[in-house]
């Protein structure tokens, strides 16, 4: 397809293939103007149920009228038969990309992107329009630095989704399963055309679980076996996974109930939760004040000469002497410590003069005996 002309562009490069289509960027042949460029791959052109779902995006892109949806410029059929859709090309990555690199964001982060989710999910959802397959690779961000965290959600791939009441959902025949196991509600496990305005809303919950948890909230086994937890299991408590308000976590529990009327009834409704829970969010990212020490008191201004002037009046003053034992403030006896050293004095010198009087008495018994046996 590199240099081929599909309708009024000519195709550049390409930028992804998916099942059913792949997606080109192209250049308007006269202006220049760059789109991205969706052609439906030739084993679909015949089926006219793939056809019209194909189309269905840009029709759901003119209906919505949101900034969060892609403008849709052009759209035909070339002439092999293959259906086209020009659109604006946007510069960024998925959702499903950034989840891939660094598995989960910052809970501030996650409630701001699922606010911009909801807030296009109520356009459209005021529109009629159901998307039916809400997953992270269906969410473009584009950077935004007007916008807390700098990234603007755009939503993608409405090709599945169900315009109501214009078809009736009549591109939708009974039974048949249509969206992605990992965030499909209850409903549409079972049957897509029972799925109305709050399937979505329970796929914006597990992808808020997703975005903070780090992992789906149901894992393991094959798609019917996660179809069958969505069924019948109760989602793992987000707080087991990260330390989120406790708003955030009775919002997500909430939205993903089993049954519809369980949930939020709208997506205005989830806005109001998670705006009620972003201060929180906000403020365990706030820095821990420092306790500052109140300030030293100042230091009494010196006494005045009035201050300590003697009431000779009243008699002689006598300045207190403050923390002094009872009787301590007393004179000591005259004479007290000469006592007590010449009590000690004689307590030191008796048993040096009994032993000069045993050391006498030697000397002499010595001598007597010397002259008596000569």
């Amino acid at each position: 397809m590199i240099g081929q002309t599909i309708g009024n562009y000519r195709v550049t490069d390409l930028l992804g293939e998916g099942g059913v289509g792949a997606v080109y960027r192209a250049e308007h042949t006269m202006v220049g103007h760059a789109v991205a460029l969706k052609v439906l791959l030739p084993q679909w052109s015949r089926n006219q149920g793939v056809i019209k779902r194909f189309f269905n995006e840009a029709r759901a892109a003119t209906r919505i009228q949101h900034r969060g949806i892609p403008e849709v410029y052009d759209c035909g059929v070339n002439g092999d038969g293959r259906a086209w859709i020009a659109m604006q090309l946007l510069e960024g990555e998925t959702l499903g990309a950034l989840l891939g690199k660094q598995a989960r964001l910052p809970v501030a982060e996650a409630i701001e992107l699922a606010r911009q989710i909801a807030d296009i999910l109520g356009a459209a959802h005021a529109s009629n329009i159901v998307h039916r397959d809400l997953k992270p690779d269906n969410i473009f961000l584009v950077r935004d630095p007007s916008l807390p965290g700098g990234r603007r959600v755009v939503l993608l791939d409405f090709g599945i989704a169900k315009l109501a009441p214009e078809d009736g959902g009549a591109a939708t025949r009974t039974g048949i399963i249509m969206g992605t196991p990992d965030y499909m509600a209850p409903e549409q496990c079972m049957a897509a055309k029972r799925a109305d305005h709050r399937a979505d809303l329970y796929a914006l919950g597990c992808i808020l679980f997703h975005m903070i948890a780090g992992r789906v909230p149901f894992q393991g086994g094959g798609p019917g076996a996660i179809m069958a937890a969505h069924l019948g299991s109760p989602p793992p408590p987000l707080g087991k996974f990260a330390r989120v308000p406790a708003g955030i976590d009775a919002l997500v529990t909430r939205l993903m109930a089993k049954e519809p009327e369980g949930r939020c009834q709208s997506a205005a409704e989830v806005i109001a939760g998670l705006s009620g829970a972003a201060p929180v969010a906000q403020a365990a990212r706030a820095p821990v004040p420092v306790a500052v020490p109140p300030p030293a008191a100042p230091a009494p201004a010196p006494p005045d000469a009035e201050t300590f002037k003697p009431n000779f009046e009243s008699g002689p003053y006598v300045p207190a002497l403050p923390h002094l034992a009872p009787g301590a403030d007393k004179e000591p006896a005259p004479h007290a410590g000469l006592a007590a050293a010449r009590d000690q004095a004689r307590k030191s010198i008796a048993p040096a003069i009994v032993l000069a009087l045993i050391v006498v008495a030697a000397l002499a018994m010595m001598i007597i005996g010397y002259i008596a046996y000569g």
